[in-house]
């Protein structure tokens, strides 16, 4: 059976062939960063959202992303509308095909709270999302510190999937709605609006950036070789756990 998005493409070579026009959307691109240098650009939150044009990593006149709960604690994020990252339901961003492995950004916490950031990767209409299943525990230091976050089974957690069970994380990958940046204390939320992730805090993030996935070095190679010519051992799932279902299409972050 076909899955939604293989439906969509061949929907849509379909209506060009018979000379439809069809909007082209800029896909993600390997290496592509985001330094947030135009006010507002293509991302939105529930949060107070602002463009500070100095402070960030690289000091005076390196701007940044602010985002903001200053008043009372509510839930804390970020998700782009921008196609180059995956904010089109009819044109969905491609990681997969552009060979994208990891995301990268800079991030600093103003406080007064500590946050626990993970993203989390959208698609099939909000049918079917992953979430990075380790957070990064970023405390109120107000120094700015590089997260890496992998885009792979071992280090994604599946935590919606409505309609289309037999979809993997190659599948979401390839076909990115949406992507979202947000405060996700404690174990990893199957909801956009998590029950528990209401704070009073102040976050900056700035040169987001879309890496590949690092060829294994020397160590590895030796490590593997050891354990290929040793006891064999039992393989354990990790990561790819499913979710409880239920979520809200609109965003509340």
């Amino acid at each position: 059976m076909q899955s939604r998005f293989q439906k969509c493409r061949v929907l849509c070579c379909g209506l060009v062939a018979a000379g439809w026009p069809i909007a082209s959307a800029q896909a993600v691109t390997l290496g592509q960063i985001e330094e947030f240098t135009i006010p507002g650009g293509g991302w939105r939150s529930g949060a107070s959202l602002n463009f500070i044009a100095t402070g960030g990593p690289a000091g005076a006149g390196d701007g940044y992303l602010e985002i903001s709960r200053p008043d009372e604690p509510d839930f804390l994020g970020v998700y782009t509308v921008d196609p180059a990252w995956g904010g089109e339901t009819t044109m969905p961003s491609d990681y997969v095909g552009a060979g994208v492995g990891a995301i990268t950004m800079d991030v600093v916490n103003f406080g007064p709270a500590p946050v626990e950031l993970r993203i989390l990767m959208e698609a099939f209409d909000g049918a079917v999302a992953w979430s990075t299943t380790s957070a990064f525990n970023v405390s109120p230091a107000g120094t700015w510190r590089r997260l890496r976050f992998e885009l792979s089974e071992a280090e994604m957690t599946e935590v919606r999937n409505d309609q289309e069970p037999s979809l993997t994380l190659a599948d979401t990958l390839g076909a990115v709605e949406r992507f979202l940046i947000r405060h996700d204390p404690g174990p990893v939320s199957s909801t956009r609006e998590n029950p528990g992730g209401a704070i009073l805090t102040t976050i900056g993030i700035d040169n987001l950036k879309a890496e590949e996935i690092p060829e294994p070095g020397v160590p590895f190679l030796i490590a593997l070789a050891a354990g290929l010519g040793g006891v064999r051992r039992v393989r354990t799932a990790r990561g790819s756990k499913r979710g409880a279902s239920g979520h809200s299409r609109d965003p509340v972050l």
